[in-house]
């Protein structure tokens, strides 16, 4: 019998590392052999300076290779919303994310990012 889901729940100020502690607790649940499910949005940096997310799928025991999801400027296959450019193909693959795992990470890009 499965124990009652746990919930962490990571809040803080725009740019404090959300992103970069969830990767790295990520990938240590990973390296002691947890399954896990869902995906990290960490920052893209281009000469020190944010200018957008990239997608990182967590595949069972792995993660996947960084794509990009969203970027300042026109990149190939985006699409535009809120001055912002977007991957469609992230879309595509976070409905395909496991779900039947220990565990699920969801990493949301909040609305004042975009800004």
């Amino acid at each position: 019998m499965r124990s009652s889901p746990q919930h962490l729940v990571l809040c803080d100020a725009i740019n404090s590392g959300k992103s970069s502690a969830v990767l790295a607790l990520t990938r240590r649940l990973l390296a002691q052999g947890r399954s896990l499910g869902g995906f990290i949005t960490p920052a893209f940096l281009e000469a020190g300076r944010k200018t957008g997310q990239d997608f990182i799928a967590i595949d069972r025991h792995s993660l996947r290779a960084p794509i990009p999801f969203m970027r300042k400027h026109p990149f190939d296959g985006a699409f535009s919303w809120m001055h912002r450019y977007f991957n469609p193909r992230v879309f595509t693959l976070a409905t395909e994310l496991s779900t039947d795992v220990e565990g699920f990470i969801l990493d949301e890009l909040g609305p004042l990012e975009l800004l």
